[in-house]
């Protein structure tokens, strides 16, 4: 007999969800050190990018612009939306 095993994901009620708009476009977004996509990809998510509760590092970056560094803290009830705008170097 073979034990059946299962990884628990978190409580829809434990989740938020993070709602980000990114200059230029084309831009990478990281999320606590792990790569989510471009900007423009993130923007096509309409209901947002669910996130866990709790307080999250967000780095945005492209080359021949400056990097921007935020953290921010979805909290239980609330959809944290966040713009960021790279400039030149």
């Amino acid at each position: 007999m073979r034990a059946a095993c299962s990884r628990r994901r978190p409580r829809a009620a434990s989740r938020r969800r993070l709602q980000l708009t990114v200059e230029p476009a084309d831009a990478s977004v990281y999320m606590d050190g792990r790569f989510l996509g471009t900007g423009e990809e993130l923007a096509g998510l309409h209901a947002g990018l669910l996130v866990d509760r709790g307080k999250h590092w967000l780095q945005i970056v492209r080359p021949g612009y400056q990097s921007v560094e935020q953290t921010f803290e979805a909290e239980p009830g609330q959809q944290v939306e966040l713009e960021v705008k790279l400039t030149k170097q």
